[in-house]
């Protein structure tokens, strides 16, 4: 690779000399005409140091090495497949005040499971309309499938109606566009989407869609502004490249262009669990166990008649002892707790529908 180096040098030196321009700044590349590069491409054929670029296997390695280093998109990547990563299925399930539903990975290996969930969803909106929905995001793929990212919209939009479109897809001279299959249902009192940074794609997207059109609380982080379908390459076992196949665009209902990132109403801590171990936990043992603080001690009615306070106490004892011990523990979902305790707040405070101002 050395002789990529020297002939990068040499070709810039030539062109400078070949260049009528005085400018003591560096020519770029872009800057010259096709006459001016076969010039200093014809001086570098004949110099037999440069013999080796000049070769079908050398131009090939320096067309990909110039590739690699424009704003193409073009990266290299490890192959995830080889460590084994499992997609994370889509999941509903029925809290006592709200509908939750887990877009899960939204690859082709988990279609299914989006398949069930967006099912029992629809069923239950339907039983109870007037439930608030927890639209959970969080576990989509770095860049989902579209059409299945289009599904999850669905019950939002009414049939026919644009969710996004893909531009600059290979083979298609027009955007290739994704528009709601199904009939909508009727819109809930209030709609919270849990979010991100890595959420980017048709994920990314699709947020953004069900977000504008109905008015959502968007709870976790701003998402990554990645509004990029990205297509893979594989070059050899472990390796592909990456690049990128098309840009997102998404419309407002009058037909403005929305823009990314999707910046989040309420930011609550992160969870010190990993995706994986989170979503794992809570289909083993339950969204709500997900939800829970372990409780401290407090001035209850038996501290009252004994006169102590176990906060009091443990503070004015250095912080030591049993109290200290049993100090409370955020939930091991803060976004997901946060989402529920609005709703809880809500119907307490009587507030519906409750829509952010």
């Amino acid at each position: 690779m050395r002789f990529l180096s020297c002939a990068i040098g040499i070709f810039c030196l030539a062109v400078a000399t070949a260049s009528a321009t005085e400018s003591a700044l560096p020519l770029r590349v872009e800057q010259l005409s096709l006459e001016e590069i076969n010039a200093a491409l014809q001086r570098l054929r004949a110099e037999e140091t440069l013999s080796e670029i000049f070769t079908p296997e050398g131009q090939a390695r320096l067309l990909l090495s110039g590739l690699l280093e424009t704003q193409h998109g073009l990266v290299w990547r490890g192959d995830l497949s080889s460590k084994t990563l499992q997609p994370i299925p889509a999941r509903f399930h029925k809290f006592p005040n709200a509908l939750y539903l887990r877009s899960g990975s939204m690859i082709r290996a988990g279609s299914a499971t989006l398949s069930d969930a967006l099912a029992e969803f629809r069923k239950a909106r339907t039983a109870a309309p007037s439930l608030p929905v927890i639209l959970d995001f969080r576990a989509a793929a770095p860049d989902p499938e579209p059409n299945l990212a289009a599904s999850l919209a669905s019950p939002f939009f009414h049939r026919g109606d644009l969710i996004f479109a893909l531009t600059k897809v290979p083979g298609h001279q027009r955007p290739r566009e994704f528009r709601s299959a199904g009939e909508p249902l009727s819109e809930p009192s209030i709609i919270f989407l849990l979010t991100d940074r890595e959420i980017g794609g048709a994920a990314e997207a699709v947020a953004i869609a069900i977000a504008k059109r109905t008015d959502a609380f968007v709870i976790g982080e701003r998402t990554s502004g990645r509004l990029t379908r990205i297509g893979q390459l594989p070059i050899r076992e472990g390796f592909f490249l990456e690049f990128q196949q098309g840009r997102f665009t998404i419309l407002g209902e009058s037909g403005e262009l929305l823009s990314a990132p999707l910046d989040a109403t309420i930011t609550p801590p992160r969870p010190e669990l990993s995706k994986a171990e989170l979503f794992k936990r809570a289909d083993v043992e339950g969204l709500e166990a997900l939800t829970k603080e372990k409780s401290r001690p407090r001035f209850n009615e038996a501290a009252l008649v004994a006169g102590v306070n176990p906060e009091i106490a443990a503070l004015e004892g250095g912080g030591e002892g049993d109290a200290s011990k049993e100090k409370s523990q955020p939930a091991a979902d803060p976004a997901l707790k946060a989402a529920l305790d609005l709703i809880e707040a809500a119907q307490v405070c009587s507030l519906d529908p409750l829509r952010p101002r």
